[in-house]
């Protein structure tokens, strides 16, 4: 009868130490979802405040696919909590929603920042020896330093995101030669140029006289089309 009470009384021990080590595991497992489910939702905040200022900045739209896709992701971040509690099967579920997700808005900013850089980029170069080295070097930087979806929200020691820094300088570029000091026949050329539209029919009299009086003759090249 002793040994029947002993090996019931280890019996009982052992299943008190797996009920504790299921507990752990499941306390583990939560927490693991948990952590998940905060995850998403961060990245998915972020991605709606980039997409707010890219938007009123820059005129940036989403895909209709991409934007149902965004609008899915919220829905299924709204269904994994029940209880007070993230639901594993739902939460592993937006991962993959998610990370769809994260791949068509970078691919879809890398297109749209080309295109919308390729001749603010082009006019900055062509106003290149006009400007300071440090001038031109800020500009560029800031240009360049909007390529990156998940870059664009942060922040300099002034507040100011790289998005922000990104949308200025291709204003500012867009705009220069419209402030340089030259006539409108020059400054006509310069944006040809800057567009790879120019053509040798373009250098006329005003333009060569300006070229040569300003030393400029290494800012340009003939090349075949």
């Amino acid at each position: 009868m002793m040994l029947t009470d002993e090996i019931k009384d280890v019996t009982e021990k052992i299943n008190e130490l797996n009920r504790l080590e299921n507990n752990k595991q499941n306390e583990e497992d939560q927490l693991r979802t948990d952590n998940s489910f905060r995850d998403n939702t961060e990245m998915l905040y972020k991605d709606y405040l980039i997409l707010k200022e890219a938007k009123n900045r820059l005129g940036f739209e989403l895909s209709e696919d991409t934007a149902n896709i965004f609008d899915k992701s919220i829905q299924c971040l709204d269904q994994c909590i029940t209880g007070g509690k993230a639901q594993e099967d739902a939460v592993q579920n937006t991962n993959k929603i998610i990370a769809d997700l994260e791949k068509r808005l970078r691919k879809e900013w890398t297109s749209f920042y080309r295109n919308k850089t390729v001749n603010p980029s082009r006019q900055l170069d062509v106003g290149k020896s006009l400007l300071s080295l440090e001038e031109y070097s800020e500009h560029r930087k800031n240009i360049d330093g909007g390529q990156n979806w998940s870059d664009l929200p942060l922040t300099d020691n002034q507040g100011k995101t790289k998005l922000q820094k990104c949308a200025d300088s291709i204003a500012y570029a867009g705009s220069l030669l419209n402030m340089l000091k030259i006539t409108d026949g020059v400054r006509q050329f310069l944006i040809r140029v800057s567009k790879g539209e120019a053509t040798v029919s373009d250098l006329d009299d005003e333009v060569i006289t300006w070229i040569r009086s300003e030393h400029r003759e290494d800012m340009f090249g003939i090349t075949f089309k």
